[in-house]
C-alpha cells in the first residue's frame, strides 16, 4: 500500500463576496465529505493578511508536503503559484474568487466537490510560466507571471480594478468603459525572434494562458505547455468599435478583429511611452524598457486530464 501524501490547503478567508466563517466551514466540510481519504492526509491554513500566502506556501514546501492548493481568487492562486515555481512540489486550485481565470482555462470546476475531484484523480500538468522585469539590473528584480502581463490600456486598469467595490464580469466591463474615453494609446517598440517592429497600441498583453479571467479571453490560441509566449497587440480602434471589442473578448474572438495582430516566442524586449506594467492583474512601475521569457515546464499543477 502506497503511502498518503500530505496535502497543505492554504485558503483566503474572504474571496469575491464570500463571507469568512461560511467559507472556512464550507471548506472543511467539502474535504471530509470528498476528499479521497486513502490517499491523502491534510492541513488546513487561513491567510491573515496580503502576502500571507507566499509565507505559508514557502513554509509547506519546506516541511515536504507533495501538494499545496490555493483556495480562493486569482491574487492568493497567483501568490501560491509564484511561490512554487522550479520546486518539485505541485500545486493544486479550488477556485473561489471572482475572476478565476487559470481555473476556468482549465476547466477546473467552481464547485468544491467539482475541484476536490480533480485532486482526487491527480492529474499533473507541467505548464509554463513567464518573467518580467528590467532589461539590465544590478540586482535580480524580474517577477513572475502565471497567466499573463503587459503594457499599455490593461496595465492602467489593473491600478483601476484595485479601486473597484464590485468586482466581477459587469464592475470590470463598466470600469473599461468609463477609462477607455481618456486614455492615450502609446507607441512600442518590440524586438523578438531576431526581428525589430514598431506599433501604436492600445495595449499589448503577453499571454501564457489565453484569458484575464471572468472569461476574457485575450489570447484564444495560448497555450499554458508549448514553451512559447503570445504577443497581443491591441490597436487604437473608434469609440463605436468598442462595444464590438468587448463582445469579442468575451466570445473568444478578439484574435479575429482587424484591431488585434497575435505574434508568438520564447522572450522579448518592449520599450515604450508607458513605465506601468501588469502582471496577472497586479501592477508595478519599470524603466521604459522591459524584457519579458518564458519558463517552460516550470510550474507542476494538478489540472483535468486532456485541458
Amino acid at each position: 500500500m502506497e503511502p498518503k501524501q500530505k496535502i497543505y490547503f492554504i485558503a483566503n478567508p474572504i474571496s469575491g463576496s464570500a463571507v469568512s466563517k461560511r467559507r472556512k466551514n464550507s471548506l472543511h466540510a467539502s474535504l471530509q465529505d470528498f476528499l479521497d481519504p486513502s490517499k491523502y492526509e491534510y492541513v488546513v491554513k487561513v491567510t491573515e493578511y496580503q502576502g500571507h500566502g507566499i509565507v505559508l506556501a514557502k513554509e509547506a514546501v519546506a516541511s515536504g508536503y507533495d501538494i499545496i492548493v490555493a483556495v480562493g481568487g486569482d491574487g492568493t492562486i497567483n501568490e501560491i503559484a509564484r511561490t512554487l515555481v522550479n520546486t518539485d512540489a505541485v500545486m493544486a486550485i479550488i477556485p473561489a474568487g471572482s475572476g478565476n481565470g487559470l481555473a476556468r482555462h482549465l476547466r477546473i470546476p467552481l464547485a468544491f466537490k467539482g475541484a476536490i475531484e480533480v485532486i482526487n484523480a491527480g492529474h499533473v500538468l507541467k505548464m509554463d510560466t513567464g518573467t518580467v522585469g528590467p532589461l539590465e539590473s544590478e540586482t535580480k528584480s524580474d517577477v513572475v507571471f502565471i497567466s499573463s502581463c503587459g503594457v499599455g490600456f490593461d496595465a492602467y486598469m489593473s491600478s483601476k480594478f484595485e479601486q473597484l467595490k464590485n468586482r466581477g464580469m459587469w464592475g470590470y466591463i463598466k470600469a473599461i468603459y468609463r477609462e477607455y474615453f481618456s486614455y492615450q494609446a502609446g507607441t512600442y517598440e518590440l524586438k523578438f525572434n531576431e526581428q525589430v517592429i514598431e506599433e501604436k497600441a492600445l495595449l499589448i498583453t503577453v499571454a501564457n494562458s489565453p484569458q484575464y479571467g471572468n472569461n476574457a479571453v485575450i489570447s484564444p490560441g495560448a497555450k499554458l505547455d508549448n514553451g512559447l509566449l503570445d504577443i497581443c497587440v491591441v490597436y487604437p480602434f473608434p469609440l463605436y468599435a468598442l462595444p464590438g471589442m468587448v463582445r469579442r473578448l468575451f466570445n473568444n474572438s478578439i484574435d479575429k478583429s482587424k484591431y488585434v495582430t497575435i505574434y508568438r516566442t520564447k522572450e522579448l524586449v518592449i520599450t515604450g511611452s508607458s513605465a506601468k506594467v501588469q502582471f496577472d492583474g497586479d501592477f508595478f512601475e519599470l524603466d521604459k524598457k522591459v524584457f519579458i521569457k518564458v519558463n517552460p515546464g516550470s510550474l507542476n499543477l494538478i489540472a483535468p486530464k486532456n485541458t
